[in-house]
Order: C-alpha cells, then sequence, then structure tokens
C-alpha cells in the first residue's frame, strides 16, 4: 500500500503543479513544442479560479467565474470530469505496480478506490 500512497500522491503533485496551475506552459520543453509546432498555450481547467473564489479559510467569495460556472455539475477545486481524469491516471500507474505484488484485479480495484478515497479524505486538496 505504501507505493499505492506514493503513486498517488507524485501523480496529485505534477497534475496540481503542471496541470491544474498550467506549469506545463512555462517548462522549457513545451515552450520548444509551442514555437516548433504552433500550438497554443493550455488554458485552465478551473482550478486557477477556484483559487480566486476561494478564500483562505476555504468560505466562497459571492463573485463566480464564468470558467467554473460553465460545468454545471462543478465542485469547488475542479470539476468532475478532472476527477475522473485523475483516477484513470492513477489507475494505469498502480495496476501494474499491485498486480506485480500480487493483487488480482477485484482486489487492486478495491484498493486503488479505497486508496483514492482515503488520499482524498487526508491530503490538503488545497494548492
Amino acid at each position: 500500500l505504501a507505493g499505492l500512497y506514493v503513486i498517488m500522491s507524485v501523480n496529485e503533485y505534477v497534475v496540481h503543479r503542471y496541470y491544474q496551475h498550467i506549469g506545463i506552459n512555462k517548462t522549457s520543453l513545451f515552450r520548444w513544442m509551442k514555437k516548433t509546432f504552433k500550438l497554443t498555450p493550455l488554458k485552465s481547467s478551473g482550478h486557477v479560479e477556484h483559487h480566486k473564489e476561494t478564500k483562505d479559510d476555504m468560505s466562497l467569495d459571492r463573485r463566480k467565474d464564468p470558467i467554473l460556472d460553465s460545468d454545471l455539475y462543478r465542485g469547488t477545486a475542479f470539476s468532475w470530469s478532472i476527477s475522473g481524469i485523475m483516477t484513470f491516471e492513477i489507475a494505469i500507474q498502480s495496476y501494474p505496480w499491485l498486480w506485480l505484488c500480487g493483487w488480482s484485479f477485484q482486489a487492486s480495484t478495491i484498493g486503488l478506490l479505497a486508496g483514492i478515497f482515503l488520499h482524498a479524505a487526508i491530503v490538503d486538496q488545497d494548492g
């Protein structure tokens, strides 16, 4: 389970820094790709705007952001679709690890979902 927790924590850090806070736009690799392939910078998934409308004490500022309000089912930190993407990313990294440890597909799935819920319950998600 320690390996599963490490996978989730590293995934959360990378996704939070480079995707949710759009840090990938600042990397030299992405700047090169943008210049070479005429790419546009990645846009916010709404997480940066979450910081604008959520105060330090986690109460909400009443001024809503249009990017966040475009998703009917959004949460306060990110949308359900982002939750699904993150779960998928963690799954494709975790299943091989758990299978190498001898876990079955069913046990791996139960462990993965339990780990995700436990991780969400104890880790400060407000970055």
